[in-house]
């Protein structure tokens, strides 16, 4: 995530690491954010989950959110995914904010 947001140095500080625009993360760096991203715990997953996705978010990409409900299918956990056009990170359009909220009780009623 951290060469795909638009704010590049929050995934370093998030995590302890030093950030330089002048260069490239190297493999140590590459390898401690990897085992700090939720993907690679998916296998330890067990919770079904419901993702909600602004396409327009430009601080996860929606294809991060795409990707992980890829490998939830994969291991046949159930999830769903309700995107949200013209929705940045925060979803916060009336409309899709109200579905939000609707969906998420849905989601609770079955699941719980």
């Amino acid at each position: 995530m951290f060469s795909t947001s638009d704010i590049h140095d929050w995934i370093f500080a998030q995590t302890g690491l030093d950030f330089d625009f002048q260069s490239l993360a190297d493999d140590k760096h590459l390898n401690y954010l990897w085992k700090c991203s939720p993907l690679s715990y998916v296998n330890q997953v067990k919770t079904p989950l419901f993702i909600m996705l602004g396409l327009d978010d430009k601080r996860v990409p929606p294809s991060q959110g795409l990707e992980y409900v890829r490998a939830m299918k994969s291991r046949h956990i159930p999830v769903r995914l309700q995107s949200y056009p013209g929705n940045n990170h925060s979803i916060d359009e009336v409309e899709a904010e109200a579905d939000c909220f609707v969906n998420t009780v849905l989601w609770f009623n079955t699941h719980i």
